[in-house]
Formats: C-alpha cells, structure tokens, sequence
C-alpha cells in the first residue's frame, strides 16, 4: 500500500475521535448515499433463478435463510418471492408453526430485492 494511501482504520479514528458536529454530519449524509447505491447495485445483480441468502432483513429470523428467486415485481422498490430451501425452510417453520410439516419448500413473498445477496 502507497504511503500516502488512507487506511480504514484511520478513517474510524478520525470519526470516533477527531470529527466535529459538521463532519459527522457529512459523513452520515455521504454514508447513507453509498448505502442506497449498494443496496441498488445488490437489487439489480437479483434475477429470476439465482440463488440468494437473505440479509439486512427485518424480523431477523429471515436473515441468512437461502433459497432460489422464483418472481420479481416492480414497483417503486424491486421485491422478490424466494423459493427456500429445505434448510431455511426448517428454520422458518419454528417461527411460523402454519407451515405444513409435509411442505418440502417454503415460498417467501414480498422480500426486498436489495435484501437478497446473489450466491456463486
């Protein structure tokens, strides 16, 4: 690494110890930009038969639970129906006791698509 290249972990110094009011102002706005360029760069990367673990997702039981993207609606955000997998689909029936113990694979509607981490 160059010398004169800034690490990250002097970027967290900098804002835990020696950023003022109007800077850490600045930097919440910049964050929060760059936040909703990933989550579209992630939501537009989602496509029918990828397979997706589940992240950044509210109720948190969702998070990590994997699966295949059966459907994707547009609207003014891109959601996705996740086929799960028999894995996430166990875990999901110990929050959701409606779920048949004869159902194999859960279908989820209606999960963000900026939520979905595309699986290689």
């Amino acid at each position: 690494m160059p010398k004169n290249e800034t690490t990250i972990d002097q970027v967290i110094d900098y804002i835990a110890n020696r950023a003022g009011e109007t800077d850490v102002s600045r930097i919440i706005t910049t964050l929060k930009g760059r936040q909703e360029t990933l989550q579209a760069i992630r939501a537009a990367a989602v496509t029918e038969g990828a397979r997706v673990r589940i992240t950044n997702i509210r109720p948190k039981y969702l998070e990590n639970m994997q699966g295949e993207i059966t459907r994707i609606v547009q609207k003014r955000t891109r959601y996705v129906t996740v086929l799960l997998n028999e894995a996430s689909t166990e875990m999901l029936r110990q929050h959701r006791p409606g779920i048949g113990w004869d159902v194999k694979r859960h279908e989820l509607t209606g999960i963000p698509a900026s939520c979905c981490q595309v699986l290689r």
